[in-house]
């Protein structure tokens, strides 16, 4: 009995031995949702992380090669990649769908027709989450009057306009905003907000399975192929967990980052269901990636030029 405990414990050691990172591998990724779910690979033997909050940054790391691994928006490093700005290849999608639009529970907002008319206030015109908007409006042929601002934490002034009382609309001249999580989750938390909210990704369900969003980029020159191989199992992994358990997620991270314990073990496990966070390998047949491309290129060509990137895109 001794021995075949002691081949089992064994065993187990070989197999997390398999997992461990030899070399160092470095990772730059985007604060706000990617982040957090990267962020209990934080403090990961070899592995380093870096948030940004400009997505120029991202592109400046894509052009220059210096990361092994760049998270960043899948349109962000399509264009690049066409363009010959980056070589960088795409391994997977981590997160997918977060693009809502809110209202309080004053509003009714059932469905998309419910904007109908409606004064809206979106953020960055012409990227993902309002190209998303602008399908979904169209999907539901509904004509809505949409304001925008540049990010989604520069809308919430527009939507909460009394924080002393957040529930007074007296002075809201928008009662419908794009939005998306930890922001949500905040809202509800931080200020008691009694939301009505609709998933994007739910009302374009026809015409694209689902939305992909932060695309994990490898840089193909890396010295460390293998030790990159571990870390997407480890990412895929860590996506599981917070999937399966966001409180205990939660709990684990919010001392891991100021950004995570800004936001509170509370709010994190509230927008994780809501963030879509889904580590997804993929190698450029999944038919979500078409549909992404194609809607891409029908409402804004500007962005790929009307291309969709392919040979030597796909890791």
């Amino acid at each position: 009995m001794k021995k075949i405990l002691v081949l089992l414990i064994g065993l187990m050691l070989v197999g997390c031995g398999s997992k461990q990172i030899e070399n160092n591998v470095s990772v730059i990724v985007p604060s706000g949702i990617p982040l957090l779910a990267v962020g209990n690979l934080i403090g990961t033997k070899n592995v380093t992380i870096e948030d940004v909050n400009n997505s120029s940054l991202l592109v400046a790391a894509m052009t220059s090669k210096s990361h092994d691994i760049i998270v960043a928006p899948l349109n962000l490093g399509a264009k690049a990649f066409i363009e010959g700005g980056s070589d960088y290849q795409l391994a997977g999608i981590l997160t997918f769908g977060n693009t809502y639009v809110i209202t309080r529970k004053t509003h009714g907002l059932a469905s998309v027709s419910d904007l109908s008319g409606k004064s809206l206030m979106a953020y960055g015109q012409n990227s993902t989450p309002d190209i998303v908007l602008k399908a979904a409006l169209a999907a539901g042929s509904v004509m809505a009057n949409i304001s925008y601002q540049a990010s989604v934490n520069l809308v919430l002034p527009f939507f909460l306009t009394n924080t002393s009382d957040p529930d007074d609309e007296s002075n809201c001249d928008y009662p419908f905003i794009l939005a998306a999580e930890p922001v949500i989750s905040a809202l509800e938390i931080n200020y008691g907000l009694e939301l009505n909210i609709l998933d994007l990704q739910d009302v374009l369900e026809s015409e694209i399975a689902r939305i992909p969003q932060a695309g994990v980029f490898v840089n193909p020159d890396s010295a460390h192929p293998a030790d990159i191989d571990v870390f997407l199992e480890l990412l895929q992994e860590n996506t599981e967990e917070l999937d399966d358990d966001p409180d205990a997620y939660a709990v684990l991270i919010v001392e891991k980052h100021s950004y995570f314990s800004n936001l509170t073990a509370e709010t994190i496990a509230r927008a994780i269901p809501r963030s879509h966070i889904d580590y997804v390998a993929v190698s450029g047949d999944e038919s979500f990636l078409a549909d992404y491309f194609a809607l891409l290129n029908e409402h804004n060509p500007g962005i790929l030029g009307g291309s969709v990137p392919e040979e030597g895109f796909y890791r």
